[in-house]
């Protein structure tokens, strides 16, 4: 009996290779989209405006087209590349919603974003000590929360570090212990804010007062001019640069074409601030503690040893004609917002005999080359200090002045300009002094306005 055949042979045929689904193909739309959008930033942007940012999120997306090219003849290989894409964009997505929880972006154009800081200070600063707490409230000033529409009258403090007091805690500061102080002896509800910050001249003082919108809710502006200004104009800085003016501030999102929507991520934003380089070049970083102020007093001494500049710059008074024009537009914007102006001449220790335990303890130098002798910056002092209260007499505004009041020791400063515990007390005496007077009288405040 012969083999029989099979009943049946199966024909091993090759199918057609099946083409992925079509719910693959519309979850591939985005990248596609997202990737001709990021790419067209190139041509619409100025190369040079373009920086890691840019490069990094375009290199992402044009490798990603090109594993979608490489993987598309294998199926198994499409559903791979896209589970890993979709788990890494819920990564960002965790990751961003994160950021905006624990690290919420700064409100735009504010003096400071929103935080509270606690150190304890270094041993570099005679009358400070212990802990310091550093608190901006939710309106991006340093003080306690308000709700400016429930208070009588609102002082709000401008200038530089001196205003700032960055190293004296919260409740110690000038602007702080003045609020404290005047709601003592008045009975009415008034409120002190705090937006000083390190190097602003009065040019910086009145951007902030006219770009900061909740400064325009303020009945009264204090200003503590001067230092900064000496300071910026003897070496060469009269005009400041629009990037520092802008800085005044916190930065406004600027708008961008909308394909770089991906600048408006918290999780780049954050990114983009750790591994922002710090400033090099003779810039100094003021540490939490103060630490940072060994250094500059080195470096003084330093300069002072290859050159000492015994008088004040010979075009001093053209410096204090810009001077007085700065004071005067601060001046007019004030008025042109209906509020009432008082201006702080600027104390220091400088002077002709300083003892030198004390001078010892300054750190305000012209150049690594050089520096002026503490009796040169006396005069320099004196001489913005008197164009200041000249111009208060002209344009007939209040002044108080502390430099003829304050005595030039350590039981105010710990260095050259900067007040101590005692220091702040001190100049918030003179001030509520003031303040005490005037709200006395119910003369001012916001019913004025």
């Amino acid at each position: 009996m012969g083999l029989s055949e099979p009943a049946s042979v199966v024909e091993a045929a090759s199918p057609s290779r099946p083409r992925p689904a079509y719910w693959l193909e519309l979850l591939t739309l985005p990248l596609l989209a997202h990737t001709f959008l990021v790419s067209s930033v190139a041509w619409r942007t100025p190369f040079e405006s373009l920086d890691w940012i840019d490069f990094g999120v375009l290199g992402a997306s044009l490798a990603v087209v090109l594993a979608l090219v490489l993987c598309a003849r294998s199926r198994s290989r499409w559903a791979r590349l896209l589970l890993v894409v979709y788990s890494l964009l819920i990564a960002v997505g965790i990751g961003e919603i994160a950021a905006r929880a624990f690290f919420p972006p700064p409100p735009p154009e504010v003096p400071w974003p929103p935080m509270k800081l606690r150190r304890t200070a270094a041993d570099t600063m005679v009358g400070i000590s212990g802990p310091i707490e550093f608190t901006v409230n939710s309106l991006g000033i340093r003080g306690p929360e308000v709700e400016l529409d429930q208070v009588d009258a609102a002082i709000l403090c401008v200038g530089g570090s001196t205003t700032l007091c960055f190293y004296v805690d919260d409740e110690e500061s000038w602007p702080w212990l003045t609020g404290a102080r005047i709601s003592e002896c008045v009975d009415r509800r008034v409120y002190v804010g705090n937006a000083g910050k390190s190097a602003h001249t009065v040019a910086q003082n009145e951007y902030l007062l006219r770009h900061y919108a909740r400064a325009r809710e303020f009945d009264w502006v204090v200003v503590l001019a001067g230092f900064n200004d000496a300071s910026s104009a003897i070496s060469g800085s009269l005009e400041l640069p629009k990037r520092r003016m802008r800085g005044t501030l916190t930065p406004a999102r600027e708008p961008l074409a909308w394909p770089r929507y991906y600048r408006r991520l918290a999780l780049v934003e954050l990114v983009a601030n750790v591994t922002r380089k710090k400033p090099s070049g003779g810039t100094y970083q003021e540490d939490l503690t103060g630490e940072w102020y060994r250094e500059v007093r080195r470096d003084r001494q330093a300069a002072l040893a290859k050159r000492t500049i015994h008088e004040p710059p010979p075009d001093l008074p053209r410096l204090l004609d810009h001077y007085r024009a700065e004071l005067r537009k601060l001046i007019a914007t004030t008025r042109e917002f209906g509020q009432q102006v008082v201006f702080m001449t600027q104390p220091t220790p400088f002077g002709e005999h300083v003892p030198e335990e004390i001078a010892a303890r300054f750190m305000t130098f012209h150049s690594p080359e050089a520096g002026y002798s503490p009796a040169a910056y006396a005069k320099i002092m004196d001489a913005y200090n008197a164009a200041l209260l000249e111009v208060c007499r002209e344009e007939q505004v209040d002044c108080v002045d502390l430099a003829a009041r304050l005595p030039k020791d350590e039981s105010v400063f710990y260095d050259d300009n900067h007040f101590n515990v005692s220091g702040c007390a001190q100049v918030a005496e003179a001030l509520s002094e003031f303040f005490c007077a005037k709200l006395a009288r119910g003369e001012e405040g916001r019913e004025a306005r």
